[in-house]
C-alpha cells in the first residue's frame, strides 16, 4: 500500500510538472482580460501575436483615464489592439480621458457615445485616425477639443449633441449627414481646405463659430446643412460647387458673402444664402453681379423681396481689392484690401510675370495690373484691374527747376514743407521719389 502510494504521488509530480499548452492555448474569438477593464476579442494570430479588437469590461468598466497600449503580454503571447469594437465603450460614464494606440486607424459606431464625462480623446501618434464612424462621440457632454490631423471622414452624426469647442481636422474630406448637429459649444473649425462634400445638416443648430473655411475640392453642400448657425459671419462659396441643397443657408445672421461659382444662380433660392436681412456686402463673379442685384430687390415666386438681403451691395469680386496709382511714370501703387484677405501678389497682365514687393510697394509701369490674393487662405482669386490714377500726377509740370524742386505727396498734391512721408519730386525735367 505504501509502495502503491508513492508510485501515484510521483506520477502526480511528474504530470504538474509537464507545461499545460492546452489551457495556454489562444483561439479566434477568444476573450481575454488584457487589463481588469479592457477586454480584448481575438480575431487573427500569428504565431505567438494575437490581433485583437478591444472593448469595455462590462463587469468593471473603465473609469477615470482610458490608455489603449500598443501592446499585452500574456500567458506568451502578445496581444495587438488594431480596433475598437462597435458600442466598445458605450456609456462608460465614468470615463474622463482616452488614449488610443497607434494601430487603430478608426473610431466605430457609437464606440464612445454616451460617455458624458469624457474630456479628453488622443492619439498615441499623431495621424493615427482617419474615419469617425456613426454616432462615435454622441453626447459626449464634457468633450472639449478635437485634434485628428489625418482624418478624413466624419460619418453621420458622429459629434451630434457633443460639447466639443475646438475642432482641429485640416486634412478633412468628407463631413457626412448631422457630423456636427448641435453641437452648440462649437467655437473654433479649423480645416476646410480639403473638403469634397458636406451632408445634411452637418453643422445645423451649432455655433457659434464665426466661419469655416470651404476649399475648391468641394462640390456638395446638403439640406440644411449650415442652418441656424449663430455665430457665422462670413463665408465663401467655391466656384466648383455642384449642389447646394434646402435651406443650407437658413437662418443665419451673415454679413458678407463671398460667391466664386458662376453657377450660383441655379442654387440660389433653395439654399435661402440671400435670404438674410443682415447681409452688407455680396462679392460676386462679375457676370452675376446684374442677377443678384435683380433677385434681392424682386425676389422669387417662393421668396418675397421682404425676406431679401435688399440692403445689400452686390460688388464685384475685383473690389475686393483696390489699386491705386501714385505717381508717374514709374509709379508706387498703394492697395486697399478688404479684411480676410491674404497673400496679395501682382502680376503683369500681358507678360504673367510676378510684380515684386520692394520693401515700400509695388512699382508698376502700366494702366492695368493682374492681381491674385486668397480668401481663408484657400480661395484664390485672380483678375484684371485697371490701375486708379489720381487726377493731380496728370497736372505736373516744369514750374521748377535744378534749384528749386517742387514736392508732390502720393495723390498728387503739392507740399509746400515737405517733412516724414513718401514723396514725388520734379526737378528740372527729373521726376523721382524721395522717403523723407
Amino acid at each position: 500500500m505504501i509502495m502503491k502510494k508513492c508510485v501515484l504521488s510521483f506520477l502526480a509530480a511528474c504530470v504538474a510538472a509537464i507545461p499545460s499548452f492546452a489551457q495556454n492555448e489562444v483561439a479566434v474569438n477568444d476573450q481575454v482580460n488584457l487589463t481588469d477593464n479592457l477586454i480584448g476579442e481575438v480575431f487573427a494570430i500569428i504565431e505567438k501575436e494575437a490581433f485583437v479588437t478591444v472593448f469595455a469590461n462590462s463587469d468593471a468598466p473603465p473609469a477615470g483615464a482610458l490608455e489603449i497600449q500598443d501592446s499585452y503580454s500574456i500567458d506568451g503571447y502578445v496581444f495587438l489592439p488594431v480596433a475598437i469594437k462597435e458600442s466598445g465603450f458605450r456609456a462608460c460614464e465614468d470615463l474622463t480621458s482616452v488614449k488610443v494606440c497607434s494601430a487603430i486607424s478608426t473610431i466605430p459606431s457609437y464606440a464612445f457615445a454616451d460617455c458624458k464625462k469624457l474630456r479628453s480623446f488622443t492619439e498615441a501618434k499623431s495621424g493615427s485616425i482617419e474615419l469617425i464612424g456613426n454616432y462615435a462621440f454622441y453626447k459626449t457632454y464634457a468633450l472639449s477639443e478635437i485634434n485628428l490631423p489625418k482624418c478624413k471622414t466624419i460619418v453621420d452624426y458622429a459629434f451630434n449633441g457633443s460639447g466639443v469647442k475646438k475642432v482641429n481636422l485640416p486634412e478633412i474630406q468628407y463631413i457626412y449627414a448631422g457630423g456636427f448637429y448641435e453641437c452648440k459649444s462649437l467655437s473654433e473649425f479649423t480645416g476646410g481646405e480639403k473638403l469634397r462634400e458636406i451632408g445634411n445638416v452637418a453643422f445645423c443648430n451649432a455655433g457659434p463659430f464665426p466661419s469655416i473655411t470651404l476649399g475648391p475640392d468641394l462640390t456638395k453642400i446638403g439640406n440644411l446643412a449650415f442652418a441656424f448657425l449663430p455665430g457665422l459671419k462670413e463665408i465663401v462659396i467655391p466656384e466648383n460647387i455642384k449642389s447646394i441643397g434646402k435651406d443650407a443657408f437658413s437662418g443665419l445672421a451673415m454679413e458678407r458673402v463671398f460667391i466664386l461659382n458662376s453657377n450660383f444662380m441655379d442654387f440660389c433660392d433653395a439654399s435661402k444664402l440671400l435670404r438674410n436681412k443682415y447681409l452688407k456686402e455680396i462679392y460676386c463673379d462679375q457676370q452675376l453681379n446684374e442677377n443678384i442685384k435683380n433677385y434681392i430687390e424682386t425676389g422669387s415666386e417662393d421668396t418675397k423681396p421682404e425676406f431679401l438681403a435688399s440692403q445689400a451691395i452686390v460688388k464685384p469680386l475685383s473690389d475686393i481689392v483696390e489699386v491705386k496709382q501714385t505717381s508717374s511714370p514709374d509709379y508706387f501703387s498703394a492697395f486697399e484690401r478688404i479684411d480676410g484677405i491674404s497673400f496679395l501678389t501682382l502680376f503683369n497682365p500681358e507678360t504673367g510675370d510676378l510684380i515684386p514687393n520692394k520693401g515700400e510697394g509695388y512699382h508698376i509701369t502700366g494702366d492695368r495690373v493682374g492681381v491674385r490674393c486668397w480668401i481663408d487662405k484657400v480661395n484664390l482669386l485672380q483678375y484684371v484691374t485697371d490701375v486708379n490714377r489720381p487726377s493731380g500726377m496728370e497736372e505736373i509740370d516744369a514750374a521748377s527747376d535744378d534749384s528749386h524742386p517742387v514736392y508732390y505727396d502720393l495723390q498728387g498734391n503739392i507740399v509746400a514743407n515737405p517733412s516724414k512721408g513718401i514723396f514725388i519730386v520734379k526737378k528740372g525735367s527729373e521726376v523721382y521719389k524721395v522717403i523723407k
